[in-house]
C-alpha cells in the first residue's frame, strides 16, 4: 500500500500531535509529582530540592517513611528481576528450558516479595504522617494521588512509625 503525499504528511502530523501531547502530559505528570514530594519532603525536615532527582528522591522518600535498608532491598530485588526476564525466552518460544523455569520462578517470587514490600512501605508511610490503614491502602493504589493529598493537605509528619 502506497500514501499519497498528503495522507503521508497527514500521518506525520498526527504523529507529531501525539508525541507533543504524551510529552505535555509526563512533563506535568512529573511536576505535580515533584510538588507533592517536596511539600512532604518540608513537612520532614528535609530539603525539598532533593525531590528533584527522581531516584536520589525514592532513596530520600524511604529514609523519611523506614529507612534506606527498604531502598537498597528494592534495588537488588529489581536487580535479579532483570537478570531473571533476561533469561526468559523473548521470541514467543513455548519451551522452556530447566534454568528458564527456575528463572521464571524466582521471577514471580520475587514479585510477591516486592508487592509485600511495597504494602508495608505503604502503610509506613501512612502512620509516618499520622494517617490510618485507609490511607495506606490508598497510597499502596494510588500513591500519587494520596501524596498530593499528604503533602497539600494539613497532615503533619510525626516520624517513623514501629511495626
Amino acid at each position: 500500500m502506497t500514501l499519497t503525499n498528503e495522507e503521508a504528511g497527514a500521518l506525520a502530523l498526527f504523529a507529531l500531535l501525539s508525541g507533543t501531547a504524551l510529552l505535555v502530559i509526563a512533563l506535568i505528570y512529573y511536576i505535580v509529582r515533584v510538588i507533592a514530594q517536596w511539600r512532604i519532603f518540608k513537612k520532614a525536615g528535609e530539603p525539598g530540592w532533593k525531590s528533584l532527582i527522581p531516584i536520589y528522591a525514592e532513596y530520600v522518600l524511604c529514609k523519611i517513611v523506614w529507612n534506606t535498608n527498604y531502598f537498597i532491598k528494592v534495588v537488588i530485588v529489581a536487580l535479579i528481576m532483570g537478570v531473571c526476564n533476561y533469561l526468559l525466552p523473548q521470541d514467543g518460544a513455548t519451551s522452556y528450558t530447566t534454568v528458564q523455569y527456575i528463572a521464571a520462578v524466582i521471577d514471580l517470587v520475587a514479585a510477591i516479595y516486592v508487592l509485600v514490600l511495597h504494602f508495608k512501605f505503604s502503610m509506613r508511610y501512612a502512620r509516618a504522617y499520622g494517617k490510618g490503614t485507609g490511607f495506606g491502602i490508598g497510597l499502596f493504589f494510588l500513591p500519587h494521588i494520596f501524596q498530593l493529598i499528604l503533602g497539600l493537605g494539613a497532615s503533619e509528619y510525626v516520624g517513623n512509625q514501629a511495626d
